[in-house]
């Protein structure tokens, strides 16, 4: 079994909020039992493999996003600041192009294991969505950052979030099973985190070989501090 500690991160400078509405992320499989009542495919082993270590992602607000026709994004509620700290907003560059939305809930997902554990974006399919989820994958033993929900929006329109809502799902890739418990965002995991974020302000355009190789020693070092390995 391997033990993965999940994190909620707030706001975009990767500050710790001491506030508890995130949930836990749950696992999938159960998630959808407990919202079904006599679907046959439930039985069915191959759905089972598929949402083994996958984890649905709830929504901690009610919260709405308002697209205008010239690609404006609005918010019904918190303030600018809020919207400032946890909207990001990429306008189309061409007519091909559709309108990307970045936002809560951000999960970082940190673990110990020595073997390769890649964490990969998917979305909640079952559940219609008015935009689509913008997918992505990488090794949590060689790169700390975190996940959030990436969307594409393809008309104007309102986009709603209820709290307790399944927005996107997170999958492990492991033969092993995964067991998550709750961490604490502590100065070292900010400054790993950060670290790592910042380097695509630096050096765009690497690829994720590449990034592990940058980061190697400095990760292996980070890690040692912040699980306390001698």
């Amino acid at each position: 079994m391997i033990t993965v500690q999940w994190i909620p991160v707030f706001t975009e400078q990767l500050s710790y909020d001491p506030n508890i509405t995130y949930f836990e992320p749950e696992p999938a499989f159960r998630y959808l039992t407990s919202q079904r009542d006599r679907t046959d495919f439930l039985r069915c082993p191959g759905l089972s493999n598929y949402l083994k270590n996958t984890f649905i992602i709830r929504s901690p607000y009610d919260f709405n996003l308002t697209v205008t026709k010239e690609w404006d994004v609005q918010s019904d509620r918190f303030g600018q600041t809020f919207f400032n700290e946890n909207v990001s907003v990429r306008n189309p560059q061409t007519h091909k192009d559709p309108l990307i939305i970045q936002t809560f809930p951000k999960y970082l997902f940190i673990t110990d294991y020595k073997k390769p554990v890649s964490v990969s974006v998917i979305p909640w399919m079952f559940k219609a969505n008015p935009y689509g989820i913008v997918p992505g994958s990488f090794d949590i033993t060689q790169w700390i950052r975190p996940v959030n929900l990436a969307m594409e929006v393809y008309q104007p329109g309102v986009i709603e979030f209820r709290r307790g809502e399944p927005l996107y799902a997170v999958r492990f890739e492991t033969d092993d099973t995964v067991k998550l418990d709750r961490g604490e965002f502590t100065e070292d995991i900010k400054t790993a985190m950060a670290s790592c974020l910042n380097v695509q302000n630096y050096a765009p355009g690497m690829n994720l070989k590449t990034l592990y190789g940058v980061g190697k020693h400095y990760i292996n070092l980070m890690k040692r501090k912040i699980f306390n390995v001698s």
